[in-house]
């Protein structure tokens, strides 16, 4: 009975313990979103500053319709180019290669080898490969039961 009991109260102590941890993982959490947002918001609101003071200069120099076109250009361009480092950044979808690990051809490795088949791989003994499944199946320490 006394080994049930210190049981149950190293549970419920490993529970405050886990509780507290989550705690001081969602504050850090909430407070780098905070920080983030309030950054972007105010980045937003200084670029939308420099971009009134860049107008008003331009027209002085120009026809309104001139000024306008060209800080229409520039904001295409640097929207493209953010869209483009985004989409690098980003992690490619579970059925897309990397173009670095694509090698060119459709089925064959970088260095131009063709992968195994997942059936020869799996005959040999337990089968822990994800044939087909997803990326999430590699991620799985213990493999999926089939």
């Amino acid at each position: 009975m006394k080994g049930l009991a210190e049981l149950v109260v190293s549970l419920c102590d490993l529970c405050e313990a886990e509780g507290r941890l989550l705690q001081e993982g969602v504050l850090r959490t909430v407070r780098r979103t905070v920080t983030l947002t309030l950054g972007l918001l105010f980045g937003a609101a200084a670029l939308a500053l420099l971009l009134a003071a860049l107008y008003a200069l331009l027209t002085s120099f120009m026809p309104v319709p001139a000024a306008l076109a060209i800080l229409g250009l520039a904001r295409a361009a640097v929207a493209a180019g953010l869209l483009l480092s985004a989409r690098r950044a980003a992690p490619p979808t579970p059925g897309e290669q990397p173009e670095a690990q694509a090698g060119g051809t459709r089925g064959t490795r970088a260095d131009g080898t063709a992968p195994r088949k997942a059936r020869d791989a799996c005959s040999a003994g337990p089968c822990r490969s994800s044939h087909g499944r997803g990326v999430w199946a590699q991620a799985v320490p213990y493999g999926r039961p089939s």
